[in-house]
């Protein structure tokens, strides 16, 4: 069962974190993969915690006819067309949904840990110190308490600079 307490997803996402910082000691790629899943673990507690999903009309009309509260609750990562004709979400979508300002950072962080994980490891000038800063801002924004829809509707997108 997914965890749905946010002070524990917090904590999950500090012993992800930890553990990433230490893989890096070694120059283990997959500290991309840890530093993901504590960026992972730090968007469900925002969603879980985020006001907009106590409003499901406020859902609808300002962000997506098929979005719900009960959506907050979603653990998978996609969904094909997401949305479409009540197919439902992913955190990627709810991430580029609600908080778009930092889509682009949790978007690559994705990417880095899919490409350790299942293809031939960081690519594309994706590098381990590329993804655990691009972790950094992304949990940066978390701890200032700007994942929140109406916060973050109002925020400028940070800008990826792949030589981070």
């Amino acid at each position: 069962m997914a965890i749905t307490n946010t002070r524990l997803l917090e904590k999950r996402a500090e012993v992800h974190w930890d553990t990433a910082l230490l893989l890096k000691e070694s120059n283990d790629e997959w500290a991309a993969v840890l530093a993901f899943y504590s960026c992972y673990q730090l968007a469900r507690s925002a969603l879980l915690s985020d006001p907009i999903f106590d409003d499901e009309q406020r859902l609808i009309k300002d962000l997506h006819h098929n979005l719900r509260t009960e959506d907050k609750y979603v653990t998978k990562h996609e969904v094909h067309l997401a949305g479409k004709d009540g197919n439902g979400f992913g955190i990627n979508d709810l991430v580029h949904q609600l908080y778009r300002y930092v889509s682009g950072l949790y978007r690559a962080l994705h990417r880095g840990s899919i490409d350790v994980r299942y293809e031939n490891g960081l690519q594309n000038s994706l590098t381990i110190d590329t993804q655990l800063n691009l972790a950094e801002l992304f949990r940066a924004e978390y701890q200032s308490g700007n994942l929140a829809y109406d916060v973050a509707r109002h925020l400028e997108k940070i800008q990826i600079r792949r030589s981070q």
